[in-house]
């Protein structure tokens, strides 16, 4: 599955691919550091990984940012870290989310990768090799992986069928997360007025 960095700025969300190259090898790279040294000129570069568990990237932190970025509010230090599904990166006062998009596509179907003996997960069709199938991607973090004969998918997936994934629910117009919206936070001031207020 499709991995991104998500950010929201003033309501408006942006998606920023992880699969395009950046100088110097995979991923991105964000939060170019400026100090000088040995980290000068590196930023932290986020990588998609193959799917294991629950993890769907990995950010590298190079030293000279060290303790400058966060992830989910816990600074990190020099290294390797893992993600996953809505984790928050915040750098240089940048919040960004790492979001997994589910996309569906046709394959053929093969004995030797789905199963010798398989069935369309609505219709209970036998599958034979070539017939043309779509495999449920899942939902972030639970993966599905029931096969369906693609017109079979293509009918029941329509928006007027009301139908999702018999299996795990999943839909494909539901294939955008995006991040929490910003909570309006209360200052000490506003505290302390609100305390005075109840006092007289």
């Amino acid at each position: 599955m499709p991995v991104c960095m998500v950010q929201r700025n003033e309501g408006v969300v942006t998606r920023i691919s992880l699969v395009e190259a950046a100088a110097g090898g995979p991923g991105r790279v964000f939060g170019e550091s400026s100090g000088a040294g040995k980290g000068k000129g590196k930023g932290l570069r986020v990588v998609p990984l193959r799917p294991v568990g629950d993890v769907v990237a990995a950010a590298i932190v190079p030293g000279a940012l060290a303790e400058s970025a966060a992830l989910n509010g816990v600074p990190l230090a020099e290294g390797l870290h893992l993600l996953r599904h809505a984790d928050r990166l915040t750098m240089s006062g940048q919040q960004y989310w790492i979001a997994v998009q589910p996309t569906v596509e046709e394959v053929d179907f093969s004995p030797d990768i789905h199963g010798e003996d398989a069935f369309c997960f609505l219709t209970k069709a036998r599958l034979g090799t070539g017939d043309r199938i779509v495999v449920c991607p899942g939902k972030p973090g639970v993966p599905c992986g029931a096969i369906y004969k693609a017109d079979a998918w293509e009918l029941a997936m329509r928006p007027e069928s009301g139908l999702k994934c018999l299996r795990c629910g999943f839909h494909p117009s539901q294939t955008q997360w995006e991040p929490p919206k910003a909570r309006e936070r209360i200052q000490l001031d506003a505290l302390y007025q609100l305390a005075s207020q109840r006092e007289s």
